[in-house]
């Protein structure tokens, strides 16, 4: 029998350092993806302070604060070519709302929402679709780096403890013996003592029995009756 094979655990080495890669493979992948994440969120946040900071210029050097609704998305852009955001028209879409742009409608529903896309700024709703991208992604950032560096200092530390045992003396620490066995020929050893014990507690009982003395029959002798 092979020691090496005989100590060997139930799980092979290669098959180990395998699961340890594909650990560390999709922990990787999720953080990455996290970080993506995060980083769009980030990117969507921005784009309102940016915004803000351009018509922060723009009013200083027009005397009015030039308007971001979200109604330029709906407005033709021709009505637009005589005001400051002229020259940025071509980077804003233009998307067809039919109902939005229905004049004739009364409804509550209607004159609120021309309300909400009159007043509320341009970057306001993706500012707000980006905040909880931040957060999710960079919670699972963060899950998935702490994981790996646990992973690594939980090997550091094996690692660090197998160098000090094997920097301990050779007195001090009991090494695994490994030495060839032959099941076979230590049962059959076996069988042979227990039958060498059995016959030996079997002769002992018999010394310690006292057998009976058998000697020679001596015939009494035997009685003439006398005659009267």
């Amino acid at each position: 029998m092979n020691p090496k094979r005989h100590c060997r655990t139930g799980t092979p080495r290669g098959a180990s350092g395998s699961m340890n890669f594909w650990f560390q493979v999709k922990r990787c992948v999720a953080a990455l993806l996290g970080l993506v994440v995060a980083l769009a969120g980030v990117a969507l946040v921005l784009q309102l302070a940016a915004l803000l900071l351009w018509q922060y210029g723009i009013a200083l050097q027009k005397p009015s604060w030039p308007r971001l609704p979200i109604g330029l998305l709906f407005a033709d852009h021709a009505t637009l070519a005589s005001t400051v955001l002229a020259p940025y028209l071509e980077y804003l879409p233009r998307l067809e709302w039919s109902w939005l742009a229905d004049r004739e409608d009364t409804s509550a529903t209607h004159a609120v929402a021309v309300w909400l896309v009159n007043k509320v700024h341009i970057g306001v709703i993706p500012a707000l679709l980006g905040v909880p991208l931040l957060t999710s992604g960079g919670k699972l950032f963060l899950r998935q780096i702490g994981t790996l560096a646990g992973a690594r200092r939980y090997r550091a530390d094996r690692l660090r403890r197998v160098a000090e045992y094997r920097r301990q003396p050779s007195s001090e620490r009991l090494e695994p013996q490994f030495e060839y066995r032959d099941d076979g020929f230590e049962q059959r050893n076996d069988r042979r003592e227990e039958q060498r014990d059995r016959l030996e507690a079997r002769a002992d009982r018999f010394s310690y029995r006292r057998e009976p003395f058998i000697g020679a029959d001596v015939e009494a002798p035997r009685r003439t009756a006398s005659k009267s």
